[in-house]
């Protein structure tokens, strides 16, 4: 659904199935964010179509970090015209781990091909303006998308409605999550996009969650 003016989210609220929520950044910057499970994205997709979005539209898609329930669907997006994008020591790491991982999720994990590798810092893409965070803890090369023109955060694992991200699969750091929180909470925030449960709207409601967080991380660490 289109959450305001050029920004649309898609929540996971299935109960069996894990998959991450997805957002969409429309024109000019036309990018998808987090596909999610490649079995559950014609669902996502018919969304998508029914806020008039078609695949076509779809110039990019960045993921926040290689868990399948974030990534997997990029692979129905490859040869289509779309760039695939992941921070570039994610894109190491799940080389490097995907064995690994799809032994420990019991389940094979894709062969992505990455076209766009992120680093730190700003994204300009038809004239407007992104900046991506480097925030590891989740995975190592975990990151966060933000829009400052419309103060909207993507952060992936990094965050959730008043919780955080685990660290206790391959790459996990919690010491590492808590400074990404920590980095994230100086960003002025209207609309905080996490990868599981409820969008958080309003700048004081976005203030007092990630301070929250924060202070419980400290103390939980």
């Amino acid at each position: 659904m289109q959450l305001t003016d050029k920004i649309y989210s898609y929540m996971w609220r299935g109960i069996w199935e894990n998959n991450a929520n997805m957002y969409y950044f429309a024109d000019p910057l036309n990018i998808l964010f987090d596909p999610g499970m490649k079995y559950l994205f014609k669902v996502q997709t018919e969304s998508l179509t029914q806020d008039g979005i078609a695949i076509d539209n779809i110039r990019g898609c960045i993921n926040t970090h290689c868990h399948p329930d974030h990534l997997e669907a990029s692979v129905d997006l490859m040869g289509q015209n779309i760039s695939i994008g992941m921070h570039k020591e994610e894109i190491a790491f799940y080389a490097d781990k995907r064995g690994e991982l799809s032994k420990l999720l019991n389940m094979s994990l894709p062969e992505i091909i990455f076209d766009m590798p992120l680093t730190e810092g700003p994204l300009t893409i038809n004239n407007t303006e992104l900046q991506i965070y480097h925030t590891p803890g989740h995975t190592p090369g975990s990151i966060s998308i933000y829009w400052p023109e419309k103060r909207a955060l993507v952060c992936g694992d990094a965050l959730f409605d008043h919780s955080f991200g685990r660290k206790d699969l391959p790459g996990g750091d919690y010491n590492q999550l808590l400074a990404s929180v920590e980095k994230l909470n100086k960003l002025d925030i209207e609309y905080l996009l996490p990868g599981h449960m409820a969008v958080i709207i309003g700048k004081s409601n976005s203030r007092v969650h990630l301070e929250q967080t924060a202070e419980y991380f400290a103390m939980y660490v």
